[in-house]
């Protein structure tokens, strides 16, 4: 379902078509101008691998890749995967 602007957001994106947005350094100054605090939590592959069919599909998908470094990376996912897997109840992340 394709969702229609209001009128703001036309006129904001009229505004950034024209050059003047307003440009941010950093996601930090960003939501800091929107009166908030920027709050990210670190991304990691071996929270979503859960099963060892998972671990296959994704090993399966970088091999594909063929990329050396992603390749290198995958396998320490695989690893912590894996110690989460066999270990449940130590793997509680904060995020």
């Amino acid at each position: 379902m394709a969702h229609t602007p209001n009128r703001a957001a036309r006129e904001a994106m009229a505004d950034l078509e024209a050059g003047k947005g307003k440009r941010f350094d950093s996601a930090d100054d960003l939501f800091g101008n929107l009166g908030r605090e920027a709050k990210f939590s670190r991304y990691d592959m071996a929270d979503y691998l859960k099963t060892e069919d998972d671990i296959a599909a994704y090993l399966d998908a970088v091999r594909e890749d063929g990329d050396p470094a992603l390749i290198e990376a995958a396998r320490d996912d695989v690893a912590r995967a894996r110690s989460r897997i066999a270990n449940p109840a130590s793997t509680k992340r904060e995020g």
